[in-house]
């Protein structure tokens, strides 16, 4: 059953479409990062990626490099980046430091 808007984990075919897009997109950046911790240099024709393990909330893959094993990653649909803090306007600032004293 497809439902319209979701999105499957990056390399899952078969699994359900749970994701959002922006999920989806955010589940591939992990999958980059955790690529990029295992190896310090590869490219895509390189790896392969075998999906052993499927879930709602994650998918994990066993990575091979060029054949040999290398390792597990296991996918979230969650930001690897830290979240930007926005900045407090400058007279809001001033004003709360002056009611607290600091």
């Amino acid at each position: 059953m497809t439902r319209s808007g979701l999105y499957r984990y990056p390399f899952d075919k078969d699994g359900d479409p749970i994701l959002t897009f922006g999920e989806a997109i955010a589940a591939a950046r992990n999958l980059e990062a955790q690529l990029n911790a295992m190896m310090k240099r590869w490219t895509w024709p390189d790896l392969t990626l075998s999906i052993f393990e499927r879930r709602t909330s994650y998918v994990r893959y066993e990575v091979r490099r060029q054949g040999e094993y290398i390792g597990i990653a296991t996918v979230m649909p969650f930001l690897t980046e830290p979240q930007k803090m926005d900045a407090e306007p400058a007279a809001e600032g001033i004003a709360e430091r002056r009611k607290t004293g600091s």
